[in-house]
Order: structure tokens, then C-alpha cells, then sequence
């Protein structure tokens, strides 16, 4: 395994957002510090509030900014922006999401090595 990733939405599960960041992090410091692997968010986003309860959350979308921001293993986040048959992921659906993660891309961080 050259990378590790995970996959995550704002959904509740019946856990707290605190909950559900521990239990990333807690994969991340197994799964990437631990053995020395970068990691990727392959898949996120925001959840349609039909099945989420959610929908537009520029506050998980700061949170996981954040978050990654904080782990210097992180080298990437692929957002999950498509409309499927379970609902709307597109980014595009949810403007206050998209113009937090707009200002964070004017100031990308750039997968330059792998450590």
C-alpha cells in the first residue's frame, strides 16, 4: 500500500460531528502516521439534506479544512461532486459550501513530496 484514504459526509451516523472527526482521526494516526503512508481524502462532501438532514454546511466543510490542514500527512481531498440517484453531491447545489472551499483553493496546498 503506497497511500492510505478514507472516505466521509456530512452525516450524522447517530454520532456528533466531534464523534465522527475522532473516528477520522483515529484512522489517520493508525493507518498513515503510524506506518508512515500519505494520505487522501478520496471521497467527501456535503449530504443532501434529504438524507442527511444537513445540505448546505459551510461549517463541516471549514472542519475538514481545517482538519487537514492540521495533519501533515494529508496530501489530498477529492470532493464527491456528481448528482446520483441517492441525491445531489454537487457542490454547485450548496453555494455558502462552495465559496468556503473556493477561498481555501486560492491558497492550495501543493502535494510536492511525498514524507
Amino acid at each position: 500500500v503506497d497511500w492510505v484514504g478514507q472516505t466521509t459526509y456530512d452525516e450524522t451516523w447517530n454520532a456528533t460531528i466531534e464523534e465522527r472527526f475522532g473516528w477520522l482521526n483515529s484512522f489517520y494516526e493508525q493507518f498513515s502516521v503510524e506506518r508512515g503512508k500519505p494520505y487522501m481524502m478520496g471521497e467527501w462532501g456535503v449530504a443532501p439534506k434529504a438524507q442527511s438532514g444537513f445540505g448546505d454546511d459551510p461549517a463541516y466543510v471549514r472542519r475538514m479544512l481545517d482538519w487537514q490542514r492540521s495533519q501533515p500527512k494529508v496530501k489530498a481531498l477529492i470532493y464527491f461532486s456528481v448528482q446520483t440517484d441517492k441525491g445531489d453531491f454537487r457542490l454547485s447545489s450548496y453555494p455558502e459550501s462552495a465559496q468556503v472551499l473556493a477561498a481555501a483553493v486560492s491558497q492550495p496546498r501543493f502535494l510536492r513530496e511525498l514524507h
